[in-house]
């Protein structure tokens, strides 16, 4: 879990987005992404009836 978080803030800040503008990117909310970079959660994928969320811009 470690590696995620280091893996999903390294390229979030050299986008120059801020967790708030990545969390509503992805449809989650902000401390959703603070807690995922910071390893006290990790992510799960959704389930196959929900919507998939847009692709990054």
């Amino acid at each position: 879990m470690r590696v995620l978080g280091t893996r999903l803030r390294a390229p979030r800040t050299e986008a120059g987005l801020t967790g708030a503008a990545l969390a509503q990117r992805a449809h989650v909310g902000q401390p959703t992404v603070s807690k995922v970079e910071n390893r006290h959660a990790e992510p799960t994928a959704p389930s196959p009836a929900s919507p998939s969320p847009p692709a990054f811009a």
